[in-house]
């Protein structure tokens, strides 16, 4: 009885640990991603800025 008891514990132990395990790999991918999305998109963002600033000419500040 005791080797049951032991081996059940046992199985939901390794399961819930590989459960959680998983849930944690899978939310690092997913921050992983977002950050890289969200890497790129300043990274256009910050072209697309540079760009207009290229383009716009900068006006002399008249002296009075």
């Amino acid at each position: 009885m005791k080797d049951l008891t032991k081996n059940i514990l046992d199985f939901l132990f390794n399961f819930s640990y590989g459960k959680i395990s998983t849930i944690l790999i899978s939310l690092s991918v997913l921050f992983l991603f977002y950050r890289i999305l969200r890497f790129e998109h300043v990274l256009n963002h910050w072209k697309d800025m540079e760009k207009l600033r290229v383009l716009t000419p900068i006006e002399p500040v008249e002296k009075k």
